[in-house]
């Protein structure tokens, strides 16, 4: 029940101001490529070369889900 009212409160509107407070108080204003660079870095995974192909690549990670190399899925 706690969950179906959270995420009734917790629409899009209130993550765009979550995602705004964060930006303001917490993490720096970088543009998207270095935040994805930076992220593909951390997961140890190679970065394409264009932009277009960074967004297919991130466009397939959250379709399929990412599973890290070496690691067994639960499933």
């Amino acid at each position: 029940m706690f969950k179906k009212r959270f995420y009734r409160w917790f629409d899009a509107f209130q993550l765009i101001k979550y995602q705004h407070f964060c930006r303001d108080h917490f993490f720096e204003n970088i543009p998207v490529e270095h935040a994805c660079k930076f992220l593909l870095s951390k997961l140890k995974m190679e970065h394409p070369g264009s932009m277009k192909e960074m967004l297919f690549l991130l466009r397939s990670m959250d379709r399929e889900g990412y599973i890290k190399k070496g690691s067994k899925s639960s499933l």
